[in-house]
């Protein structure tokens, strides 16, 4: 989340672990240094005895002890014993792992959900699948390590010919003599001459600079913005703020303004509604810059899980969808909701408690 105006969130004993919205929830904790995760209702269903955060990606949950990686399902039984070979998460059902190639060279290839060699060690560097495509590092004639990439087959569709190589959406950056371009699915470059620098894709779109100027490539790097404003941001859902003569105002992907510069701080789209600051208290906008909850607070976060967290007189709570707390202040500091459970402090309190929506505590760091 932006901290352009969320403000620093002090160190909490549990961290937020990396998992999907499709999967089944799991929540970390920390006890004693040691790591686990609980379920909705606070059951522990990885016990905290491992030695780093968990982190979850397509139903996998990673585990550690050591030089040792296992993987665990949601319910917490093993999946992959302990094992070297990888400490990736997966992604689209394989992970980058390290083994002999034929000659006994130790090489990368990707392993399956069963820790069975999909993809047979051969690759001096692997990295993740996303849209069918990964980027992998073959050495070339001259000993150097370039990047193509390989298909789910292991068959190399994009020669290895860069310098470095990202994941892939409908195109690719890459990188070649120092200098970014994109890619397409076949390899093509499609780099728009039409700007001098882009950013990644967020929300179907790039960030492209000509000049000093900033506008907007699509998700095929295509020009969908012509550059015009001086400081723009990232979309998210259809919508990027823009800032203006000292205000900020909101554009939709074809570059008309939506919502005019006229806020003093504002944040991105979230389920619908952005944050926005208006002399010195926050309040939320709908799409079309109408206010829905009027500014009246602190501080905020984004709307997660359809509710929002809000600050007043120095202490957190949690607000609907009309802005009427669902939780009073109380709070020193907080986490956003996901799958139901928050993460929050109280004030003197060592460690943190995941709460319901009523304020519920499920689950309490230990003393």
């Amino acid at each position: 989340m932006a901290a352009l105006f969320f403000g620093a969130m002090p160190v909490m004993t549990a961290t937020a672990a990396e998992v999907s919205h499709n999967d089944p929830a799991l929540f970390p904790i920390t006890v004693r240094d040691k790591h686990g995760a609980i379920n909705r209702v606070g059951e522990v269903v990885i016990a905290p005895e491992y030695d780093e955060p968990i982190a979850v990606r397509e139903g996998l949950a990673r585990v550690r002890k050591g030089p040792r990686v296992a993987y665990l399902d949601v319910s917490g039984k093993r999946v992959i014993e302990p094992q070297e070979r990888t400490a990736e998460l997966f992604s689209q059902g394989l992970a980058p792992a390290r083994g002999p190639d034929a000659q006994g060279t130790m090489r990368y290839g990707y392993i399956n959900r069963s820790n069975e060699w999909a993809i047979q060690p051969q690759f001096v560097d692997a990295k993740a699948f996303s849209a069918g495509r990964a980027a992998v590092g073959i050495t070339d004639e001259w000993g150097r390590v370039k990047y193509g990439y390989i298909n789910a087959a292991g068959s190399v569709v994009i020669a290895a010919r860069y310098d470095r190589a990202f994941l892939f959406g409908r195109v690719a950056r890459v990188e070649i003599e120092k200098r970014l371009r994109l890619v397409d699915s076949n390899g093509n470059d499609v780099t728009s001459a039409e700007v001098d620098v882009f950013g990644t894709e967020a929300g179907g779109m790039m960030l492209a600079r000509k000049g000093k100027l900033i506008g907007y490539l699509n998700d095929e790097g295509k020009l969908a913005i012509e550059p015009r404003f001086t400081s723009a941001h990232d979309f998210r859902e259809g919508m990027a703020r823009f800032w203006e003569q000292g205000k900020f105002g909101f554009i939709d992907k074809a570059g008309k303004v939506v919502v005019s510069a006229q806020f003093d701080t504002a944040g991105d789209f979230y389920e619908g509604l952005a944050a926005v600051r208006v002399d010195g208290k926050y309040g939320f906008i709908d799409n079309s810059g109408k206010t829905v909850i009027p500014m009246q607070f602190d501080r905020v976060q984004p709307y997660a899980d359809g509710v929002a967290a809000a600050q007043r007189e120095k202490l957190w709570g949690f607000i609907d969808r009309k802005g009427q707390w669902i939780i009073e202040p109380r709070y020193q500091w907080v986490r956003e909701f996901r799958n139901g459970l928050a993460w929050v402090g109280e004030p003197k309190q060592r460690g943190g408690s995941y709460v319901d929506k009523n304020g519920k505590v499920v689950w309490k760091s230990p003393d």
